[in-house]
């Protein structure tokens, strides 16, 4: 297996709770996503998706790395300020930043973002994501070997049950 192509992945799970709302709160009409997202189909997709990058990126030695309650997509990638605003009407991918007067993508002003918090102290979040994975495998591992001696012990006693009913036969 070739090395790590990435050191470190990071994704960034959606508030599901903001997503299930019924209506929206700015504008107070109903949302669209909201139906699916409370059925629960939403939340299996996701987990779906979630779960392949993280086989995908161990499989490549790639560590994962989870943002949670970050304002990525939100706050400009170049200035930090807080006031983007959508470029047009119609294009809600395109953001303008009034402050700096910077105009970018949002999927890429938000990816922008989470690398710069994460790449400050990137060392040691990979170091920690690979210990907490290292202690996940170990603790699977001991299960499956409690299951595999309870098993076995079992069988054993199942036998000799049966050699003395034989016996006494």
């Amino acid at each position: 297996m070739a090395g790590a192509v990435h050191e470190a992945i990071l994704i960034e799970m959606p508030d599901l709770k903001k997503s299930a709302e019924k209506v929206n709160e700015k504008t107070g009409e109903k949302t669209e996503f909201a139906k699916k997202a409370r059925s629960g189909r939403v939340i299996a997709a996701l987990y779906a998706l979630e779960s392949a990058i993280q086989w995908a990126a161990c499989k490549h030695g790639s560590a994962v790395l989870k943002i949670k309650g970050e304002k990525t997509a939100s706050v400009c990638a170049f200035c930090e300020g807080d006031h983007l605003e959508e470029k047009e009407e119609h294009d809600s991918q395109t953001l303008y930043c009034p402050d700096c007067g910077s105009t970018v993508d949002r999927k890429l002003n938000g990816a922008a973002n989470a690398w710069k918090r994460a790449a400050s102290d990137l060392e040691s979040l990979v170091t920690e994501y690979w210990e907490e994975t290292r202690e996940k495998q170990m603790g699977k591992a001991e299960t499956k070997r409690l299951k595999s001696e309870k098993m076995a012990e079992a069988r054993r006693l199942k036998r000799q049950e049966a050699s003395q009913a034989s016996v006494g036969a």
